[in-house]
């Protein structure tokens, strides 16, 4: 729960960028409405990710400071990857 402590003000940074599929790309190519469910979709995955790496620590299945920072690692490798391919 301390590592939590760091790693977990810091998804205030991340949800914006799991949100910026629905905000980059062409808003005429007709799919606003998909990349917006998209961006609410990861979102909702990470709050999921992070509560469930949050109990397989406290189960000691996981170690604590993979249970903290595993998720948000994850997640924001994915937002850039999100951000590069969408670049246009």
């Amino acid at each position: 729960m301390l590592w939590h402590k760091i790693s977990g003000p810091l998804s205030a940074i991340l949800m914006p960028l799991l949100g910026a599929v629905a905000a980059f790309g062409l808003a005429r190519s007709g799919k606003l409405f998909v990349r917006a469910i998209v961006g609410m979709a990861l979102g909702f995955a990470y709050f999921v990710a992070d509560n469930f790496a949050l109990a397989m620590g406290d189960l000691g299945a996981y170690s604590p400071f993979l249970a903290a920072w595993g998720p948000f690692i994850l997640f924001a490798l994915i937002g850039e990857m999100i951000l590069i391919r969408t670049e246009e």
